[in-house]
């Protein structure tokens, strides 16, 4: 049986770390090489599903190792039409939240394949998600219990914890919703006899 290729993440995120290791997949993970506040606004204009494409893109070429597939990954949030940012402070995590309340909005999450700095693989998928009419008190409840982790998060939820507690419909696969499409990417390292079939 041939070598499979070595696999390198382009990520800082734990939740994608998580995933690919639940997934029994080996992997080394290491930061992506580039500024991504500058790409985003260099790209502004970009749509949500585009833009998550443009950074995954950008993460996994910033890489380049020989012989070695590397994978990068991005997610936008996507609200009435405006990509959302990460928020600054709990003040501003709670205007926002404030702002979704009763809404939906979509998550689009991106994934990027490179080898030798050449994109080979690129898969994007949009989840809906409608967080639900909740109180006031919900939301201060919410926020002192989450503490600043919301700030982590463009949503300011984590949806495989606490952060399901904000929505009364989803619609989108769970990985996706997690910031990677998981199950679109094995497809392809296993088509492509990156990792075994």
């Amino acid at each position: 049986m041939k070598p499979f290729h070595p696999l390198i993440v382009a990520t800082t995120s734990a939740a994608r770390r998580q995933m690919m290791e639940k997934a029994g997949l080996k992997v080394h993970f290491q930061p992506p090489g580039l500024n991504e506040d500058a790409l985003r606004q260099a790209n502004v204009g970009l749509d949500g599903k585009c833009m998550a494409q443009t950074l995954a893109d950008a993460k996994a070429s910033s890489i380049i190792t020989p012989d070695s597939i590397v994978i990068g990954a991005d997610q936008t949030l996507e609200l009435h039409g405006q990509l959302l940012t990460k928020p600054k402070a709990m003040v501003d995590a709670r205007q926002q939240l404030k702002a979704m309340r009763g809404h939906i909005h979509h998550l689009h999450s991106a994934v990027s394949c490179t080898r030798n700095g050449q994109l080979i693989y690129r898969h994007v998928e949009t989840a809906t998600m409608r967080v639900r009419d909740f109180s006031d008190d919900f939301l201060e409840s919410y926020l002192a219990h989450a503490g600043p982790t919301v700030l982590h998060s463009v949503g300011c939820y984590f949806y495989e914890a606490g952060g399901i507690q904000l929505f009364d419909k989803v619609e989108g696969d769970y990985y996706t919703i997690l910031g990677l499409p998981l199950l679109p990417l094995l497809a392809f390292l296993r088509n492509a006899a990156m990792i075994a079939a």
